[in-house]
């Protein structure tokens, strides 16, 4: 049996499109009470009025370009969950650092660091360029609905690597209280599960 096949297809089933939409979704309700600019709503009417400015050949760069963003947020997904497993783990089972849980984790130091999650980077660059390339074709005021709909997609990444992170942080603590509960102090445990389910 081919180990790597195995874990790779699981992974496959895991880190679906339906799990992105979750932590889009999650994300999307701290969004709604932070930022009205980042509504829902808000971005689908300018995303709406942006469509009437393009040509058909301008619509489909559009559509590319969001389709390349919500790839580089699976690959971010997929990241960010292991990074808070490896989190969760290391925080109960040794003498880790008290910093904020996410500031300090490879998920939040991947969207700056190209080296930590090539997939995510790789996809996320190539928006950008598609972005770039796209708003040199456009007048005003088109230019500045595309600007709009790009801000919603940069403020996603943020929103769906701590959501990630999150799912994985509880599921190493849920592991953590299952498999090890004579071995675990609650000490470490109960803070720790309070802090994840704080993150915000």
């Amino acid at each position: 049996m081919s180990y790597e096949f195995t874990l790779h297809s699981i992974a496959r089933s895991i880190f679906t499109d339906e799990l992105l939409d979750r932590f889009l979704a999650e994300d999307q309700k701290t969004v709604d009470q932070r930022d009205p600019f980042l509504q829902d709503q808000v971005y689908q009417e300018k995303k709406a009025a942006l469509a009437e400015a393009l040509t058909p050949a301008q619509a489909a760069k559009l559509t590319a370009m969001e389709a390349l963003h919500r790839d580089a947020l699976r690959a971010l997904s997929e990241f960010s969950v292991f990074s808070g497993l490896y989190t969760g783990f290391q925080r109960v089972l040794t003498d880790g650092s008290d910093q904020d849980l996410f500031l300090s984790a490879a998920a939040h130091d991947a969207l700056d660091n190209p080296r930590l999650c090539p997939a995510y980077s790789k996809k996320h660059q190539e928006a950008e360029n598609l972005f770039r390339l796209l708003r040199g074709d456009l007048p005003e005021p088109a230019r500045t609905l595309l600007a709009d709909v790009e801000i919603v997609w940069a403020d996603r990444v943020y929103g769906v690597a701590l959501q990630g992170f999150r799912l994985g942080l509880l599921g190493a603590l849920r592991a953590l209280t299952v498999l090890g509960p004579k071995e675990v102090s609650q000490d470490k445990l109960l803070p720790l599960l309070r802090e994840a389910e704080e993150l915000s």
